[in-house]
């Protein structure tokens, strides 16, 4: 193994309930309640644009998915703006990693805007090697693109990365890319499965013999 690629919300930052709240307040405004805990379950790391067709066509109402994208950034961006909080752990995992001369990138379906509000409080330009977002690839997850567009800004095969993900559609695209999988949570079952940082370390460790 040569690299390391995380997803952002719900691995890196806690930002994930606030990409839940959003949409289930979005919902609920279109007549379909949904739970924020449901949405995360079955859509973590899936674009704006395919959950809500989805849902449109399992309940059969209608969305303008452009004002959708631009309300619900607006109303995630307000969120972000108040309170950004890392996982405990993990940026210093991110460091430990570094230290080791391991190439790290980060893979998130957050698109390039929104991206900018939170490195201009996490500096994850300045943290990763590689950094891809969901605006920059064609197809989201659980597609591979994602993945496969940061090995290769990594300049790693994709065989020599393993991800870490806390969605099961993100498990599913890193599998699909031909990388291993670390399931971060309850919501992803991975060829690992953990609920800390620690554990996640623990994982790396020893694929990486450290």
């Amino acid at each position: 193994m040569k690299a390391v690629i995380f997803d952002m919300d719900g691995v890196l930052l806690d930002t994930q309930k606030y990409h839940a709240i959003v949409e289930a307040e979005l919902l609920r405004e279109l007549g379909l309640i949904v739970e924020p805990a449901e949405l995360t379950r079955r859509f973590a790391g899936v674009p704006l644009e395919e959950k809500f067709s989805t849902l449109a066509h399992e309940h059969g109402f209608s969305v303008n998915l452009n004002k959708l994208r631009q309300e619900k950034d607006r109303r995630y961006v307000e969120l972000l703006r108040k309170e950004i909080v890392p996982i405990p752990g993990a940026i210093e995992l991110v460091d430990w990693l570094k230290l080791r001369h391991v190439r790290v990138g980060l893979a998130t379906t957050t698109d390039s805007r929104v991206f900018g509000v939170i490195d201009e409080k996490m500096h994850f330009w300045d943290l990763f090697d590689a950094v891809v977002t969901g605006d920059e690839v064609e197809h989201g997850k659980p597609s591979p693109d994602i993945f496969l567009e940061a090995a290769r800004r990594l300049g790693v095969p994709p065989e020599d990365c393993v991800v870490v993900e806390d969605g099961q559609n993100g498990v599913k695209a890193a599998r699909k890319a031909g990388m291993l999988a670390i399931g971060f949570g309850p919501h992803a079952a991975g060829d690992f499965q953990v609920h800390s940082m620690d554990e996640v370390r623990a994982i790396l460790a020893k694929l990486f013999n450290f």
